[in-house]
């Protein structure tokens, strides 16, 4: 057997490897975790899972290009061949900082290894700010790595940055000003991951803050995204933090309502709010407010103990049926805009 037909063999064999020894080691990894998985701390388990599919395409592509540069190329193709091998380095960087970007969350748990009821409030919104500053950290300096192994000359574009620095800063006013009102936000945390809030014309949950921004899921299902600067501009009503809500709401009844019957519905009513179990009952008011156009209001005003959007629209939908049927019970009707022509005749 030749030595180029042995050169053949071996970048077949290689090739072959590249294929099927990942779902091998797969499996042989999968039988020495199960026989030392009792000896291994759990924040170093999930650590290693993260680094399992970079290193999965790490051995993939290392095979590959071996298996390539085992064939006797010729002298110029060889030397094409050469000239990539910053490129390999430049992918073996890519492998390592995608594990590190999949294991910062691992690493942040780690860090805050403390039971649940000692979390801080904000602990949510706090982990989620740091993956979010830590990958910007590892995407930013794998790039400037990757960039000088290739060969361009980062340190000149990073001395030459300065003279262009001034026009950089005007241009990234809105960033630097998003990033600084993004950690003031995860400091002082008015709100965190899941509340509910009201931001000018904009309510809904919290999903994400970020260096630069918050995203908001409206009702309706609508994700936007607001400038963490513009966040801290405007008044944050936190629906979350209150433990109670006010519910003030109108009844009006018909001018052919009786006084008796007046009363007899405001006591009725007070009787109706304060045996509900998501109202609180000392704070229930009901009066007859004024002498409206067309109606008699009655005015109702009191504390819910439901502060989160859906139980309060549950809440309302509740008690203003059980209100149509007392109503309905007591003979009554809700007056409409109306008004009363009076023709007078001339006397002939």
């Amino acid at each position: 057997m030749t030595p180029e037909v042995q050169h053949y063999l071996l970048a077949g064999f290689l090739l072959l490897a590249a294929v099927f020894a990942v779902p091998l080691l797969k499996r042989v990894l999968i039988s020495v975790k199960k026989r030392i998985s009792d000896r291994i701390p759990a924040f170093v388990r999930h650590l290693l899972r993260c680094f399992l599919r970079p290193a999965a395409w790490l051995v993939r592509v290392t095979l590959a290009g071996w298996a390539v540069l085992t064939i006797p190329w010729s002298a110029e193709i060889r030397a094409v061949l050469t000239h990539a091998m910053p490129y390999y380095q430049a992918f073996v960087l890519a492998m390592a900082a995608w594990g590190v970007w999949e294991a910062i969350p691992v690493i942040w748990q780690m860090l805050h290894r403390h039971p649940q009821p000692h979390q801080p409030e904000n602990y949510e919104t706090l982990s989620r700010f740091f993956e979010n500053g830590c990958r910007t950290v590892v995407v930013v300096m794998a790039v400037l790595v990757g960039l000088d192994g290739l060969g361009v000359p980062v340190t000149s574009l990073i001395a030459g940055a300065g003279v262009v620095g001034l026009a950089i800063t005007l241009a990234a006013q809105s960033t630097l000003s998003g990033l600084i009102a993004g950690i003031t936000l995860v400091a002082e945390h008015p709100f965190s991951l899941g509340d509910y809030i009201v931001l000018g014309d904009v309510e809904g949950t919290v999903e994400d803050i970020s260096l630069r921004s918050t995203r908001i899921r409206t009702p309706d299902q609508v994700l936007i995204t607001v400038e963490n600067s513009k966040v801290c501009a405007e008044y944050i009503q936190n629906a979350n933090a209150r433990t109670q809500r006010l519910w003030a709401f109108t009844i009006a009844l018909e001018y052919r309502t009786s006084a008796l019957q007046v009363e007899q519905f405001i006591r009725d009513l007070t009787k109706l709010l304060v045996s509900d179990p998501d109202v609180d009952g000392q704070s229930v008011q009901a009066v007859l407010e004024e002498f409206a156009d067309s109606s008699i209001n009655v005015n109702v005003r009191m504390m819910v103990n439901t502060p989160g959007y859906g139980d309060y629209r549950a809440l309302k939908g509740r008690i203003n049926l059980a209100v149509m049927h007392l109503i309905a019970e007591e003979g009554l009707s809700f007056a409409f805009p109306s008004r009363s022509v009076y023709v007078e005749k001339n006397a002939q």
